[in-house]
């Protein structure tokens, strides 16, 4: 095991963690409405100010009383995901 590595103990097994300083960090934001879903991504660097590298406002129109299956199949028909965890990378 390497300096600054931790050994996880879980009720399914042991594993290595590595406890290491980052530089960056992405934050997603999730606001879930019946008709819009908002989503933004914000990094956030070292003596940095947070900055916005991509945010979208779907329309959802999902009934009155929906699931969180509902969400995703909806999700997946009007949505690209992938800007949000691969953008500016």
């Amino acid at each position: 095991m390497a300096a600054g590595d931790l050994l996880a103990q879980t009720n399914h097994g042991t594993f290595n963690m590595s406890a290491k300083f980052v530089n960056k960090e992405r934050y997603i934001g999730v606001d879930q409405g019946r008709c819009n879903f908002p989503i933004i991504a914000v990094d956030k660097d070292v003596d940095h100010p947070p900055m916005v590298v991509v945010a979208a406002k779907y329309i959802m129109a999902l009934c009155v009383q929906f699931s969180t299956s509902d969400v995703l199949l909806k999700l997946q028909e009007v949505a690209d995901l992938w800007p949000f965890d691969a953008a500016d990378r």
